[in-house]
């Protein structure tokens, strides 16, 4: 490869390997149920119940299991935990267990 070629190319390369910061992010809701509603439309679910924190205030989102129903005497259900993260401009929920990315609306998060 001659001179500019390489060049070319390695200015190429470093561009193509930029990679954008990801910042921890709270929701913008008004309240803790317009939080919530958010957060079920991001998952593709009529509705959840969140758990502590709140997300309003902290970058960590725990959607609660589903209560038991009127049979069920105890549930092996564990709450589902989320980041919830900004990247260029871009808000998700990300799943800590699997890293994940749900997109959130914009406008509905801002930096932590």
């Amino acid at each position: 490869m001659t001179g500019p070629c390489r060049a070319a190319f390695c200015a190429l390369l470093l561009t193509g390997c930029q990679t954008m910061t990801e910042a921890p992010a709270v929701l913008t809701a008004t309240s803790k149920a317009e939080a919530a509603a958010l957060v079920a439309h991001a998952l593709g679910r009529s509705s959840v119940a969140l758990g502590e924190p709140d997300p309003r205030e902290a970058s960590r989102v725990v959607v609660l299991p589903p209560r038991p129903g009127p049979r069920e005497t105890r549930s092996v259900a564990v709450p589902t935990v989320y980041d919830l993260v900004l990247t260029g401009g871009t808000c998700a929920l990300v799943l800590q267990e699997s890293g994940e990315r749900f997109v959130l609306p914009e406008g509905a998060c801002r930096p932590a």
